[in-house]
């Protein structure tokens, strides 16, 4: 219903729709390598990203002794 609103009004103020901005071949280059250079950065400070890493869970870390104590329970 929205975007019947959103369409309606454009037409009576004589806005006339694009649906085709910003698809052309150099925006679309222009989008793809901004992407690619956001996934490809790396951090500066590594520690700090690691850290972040594990706080958000995207990244565990074992302790020794955990891993120590699945060895022991592996061996039984």
């Amino acid at each position: 219903m929205e975007a019947l609103q959103m369409l309606k009004f454009s037409l009576k103020r004589g806005i006339r729709l694009n649906f085709t901005a910003g698809t052309s071949h150099d925006d679309e280059v222009g989008f793809l390598e901004s992407v690619t250079a956001a996934n490809t950065a790396t951090p500066d400070d590594i520690i700090t990203y690691g850290r972040f890493l594990v706080e958000q869970g995207v990244i565990g870390i074992e302790s020794d002794s955990e891993s120590a104590v699945e060895k022991d329970e592996d061996d039984v």
